[in-house]
């Protein structure tokens, strides 16, 4: 039987450390005007051992991304699934969806990381990498007990909406020095989800003269017009 060889420590604290260095010199300098040489200095390492673990900058901003993605991927793997009745009880006392607070707890531990790559001197591509792994796990979720009538393009646009609020809510947290935990900011985005506009101002949508279904069926008939 052939056994796994574990990572090396001293190999996995010195990615670790150029990570952090990448991390930094992205938040001064932008991603763009990040050398080997100022990666290797600031994680205090020379350039050939840079060159063991990575080809060029590109190559370690790939790995890095990609890393942060799969840990990522595999804890909203572990997150049990929820029905809807479980979330609403969970709202109810105050609770939050597991999966949000797993997101959250994810992007503080990697604060700084995420911080760098998501913002105006960072990589474009590691948001939308962020997105597509929220998409992977969240659609197929959001698709237990969903009314046949909004499948299609409403239920898609649906999955799109929230998943451009979750990370409008993470960049805002992040360039807000995350001043929320990540428990109550989970909490948040719970409420976000399920909040309708007519709610915030005392006039929930059950009190109108006309169904979200009835709305849904109107533009789904000039839709396939």
């Amino acid at each position: 039987m052939t056994e796994i060889s574990k990572p090396d420590r001293r190999s996995v604290r010195t990615r670790k450390r150029l990570r952090n260095a990448l991390a930094l010199e992205t938040l001064e300098v932008g991603l763009d005007s990040v050398t080997v040489s100022n990666l290797t200095e600031r994680a205090d390492i020379n350039r050939r051992t840079f060159y063991t673990h990575y080809k060029d900058v590109p190559d370690m901003v790939e790995h890095c991304e990609q890393e942060c993605i799969d840990e990522l991927a595999a804890l909203l793997d572990s997150v049990v699934d929820t029905s809807l009745d479980d979330l609403f009880a969970a709202m109810r006392n105050g609770e939050a969806y597991p999966g949000a607070q797993v997101i959250f707890d994810f992007i503080k531990e990697n604060a700084t990381f995420m911080r760098a790559m998501l913002g105006p001197k960072g990589d474009g591509h590691m948001g939308l990498k962020l997105k597509e792994i929220i998409w992977d796990h969240v659609r197929f979720r959001f698709l237990h007990g969903i009314d046949s009538r909004v499948l299609g393009p409403i239920f898609d646009y649906y999955v799109e909406y929230n998943i451009s609020a979750i990370l409008g809510v993470i960049l805002r947290w992040l360039n807000n020095d995350m001043k929320e935990s990540s428990e109550d900011m989970a909490k948040i985005v719970t409420f976000i989800m399920f909040v309708r506009p007519g709610d915030l101002y005392g006039h929930p949508l059950d009190a109108q003269t006309f169904t979200l279904f009835n709305f849904a069926d109107l533009a789904m008939e000039e839709f396939n017009e």
